[in-house]
């Protein structure tokens, strides 16, 4: 019900906890062609059969819609107006997003009861908690909160450097959960972010190396459940935690070559985490999400070499960062 995840290479052991892991990455600009790839493994499997309506309940007949018609992850992407992904139609009354994108209609809801998974599927189709998910009414307050009737308290944030969305706690006036819809255009945009609601994955060329791996599902996850420090090909860094950046930053003033060798470094300590690229501190966080798991190596879908991976003590952390 999600889409395929990126390449991750995941070596070591779930028991793990403290310890450094570093590798060496080298990669290049994908090709015209594989972006195209790129997107067409975004979008996802074939759903399950949908359930039988609970009773008492009556739908207006909709056309048969074919596996993979109505349903795609959703994802933060730069607005394009032309984009058909990107046009959505939202109805104030029932508070449902809906899109024409595929062959079929779709309604923009969770994965199954995931918060941390949005995509649209069909929209009588059964939902978290039993209900179909039209019973999912979208709230799309003044001040620009998008938020969902099953989950109070969380409200919908993009992150554009890594393409995701998610419901998130729910912080009034943060930039990443600021939304607008353009009923003209279609757009659910985050303004201040620059990025719309897209059933299209952006295409990201980048290189990660990741810690304390939990449970990772490469053919349906919603997020990555690790610490990474991602290098992308633009230069810019980002230290995330399951999936979320928490810290970035460009990697030098200077024009970035993406096809020089850097060496990616990421440091856990109890809950101190620690990233490094090419020798030289990035960032310092304290972290208690993740206690235990395995190291990896991951990209995009794009060519990238890995060299001199080493798992080692954790680094001696900075007195001051």
């Amino acid at each position: 019900m999600g889409p395929n995840g990126d390449p991750l290479s995941i070596v070591g052991d779930e028991t793990w906890e403290d310890y450094a892991v570093a590798a060496t990455v080298t990669f290049e600009q994908p090709t015209a062609a594989a972006a195209a790839a790129d997107a067409a493994r975004a979008r996802p499997r074939a759903p399950p059969a949908p359930r039988a309506a609970p009773r008492g309940r009556r739908r207006p007949a909709r056309p048969p819609v074919s596996a993979g018609a109505s349903n795609a992850a959703v994802f933060a992407a730069p607005c394009n107006a032309a984009d058909g992904a990107q046009r959505f139609a939202y109805d104030a009354a029932t508070g449902e997003f809906s899109s024409a994108f595929g062959d079929g209609p779709g309604c923009l809801t969770t994965c199954g009861c995931t918060p941390a998974c949005i995509q649209t599927y069909e929209c009588a189709y059964g939902g978290c908690g039993g209900g179909d998910n039209s019973s999912y009414r979208w709230t799309l307050a003044r001040g620009g909160a998008l938020t969902v009737a099953p989950f109070p308290g969380l409200a919908l944030a993009a992150y554009p450097l890594t393409g995701s969305v998610a419901l998130e706690p729910a912080a009034p006036g943060a930039a990443a959960q600021t939304w607008t819809f353009n009923a003209a255009t279609g757009a659910v945009a985050a303004p201040a972010l620059g990025v719309c609601l897209s059933q299209l994955k952006p295409s990201a060329t980048y290189g990660a190396v990741c810690g304390r791996v939990g449970a990772y599902d490469g053919f349906a996850p919603s997020t990555t459940p690790a610490y990474c420090i991602a290098l992308y090909a633009s230069g810019a860094w980002a230290l995330l935690v399951n999936s979320a950046p928490i810290a970035t930053g460009n990697a030098t003033s200077a024009p970035f070559d993406p096809r020089a060798p850097h060496r990616l470094a990421l440091s856990l300590a109890a809950d101190n985490v620690d990233a490094y690229l090419n020798g030289a501190l990035l960032a310092s966080v304290v972290d208690g999400s993740f206690r235990a798991g395995n190291a990896a190596v991951g990209s995009g879908w794009h060519p990238a070499q890995f060299d001199d991976f080493e798992v080692t003590a954790p680094y001696k952390r900075p007195e001051t960062v």
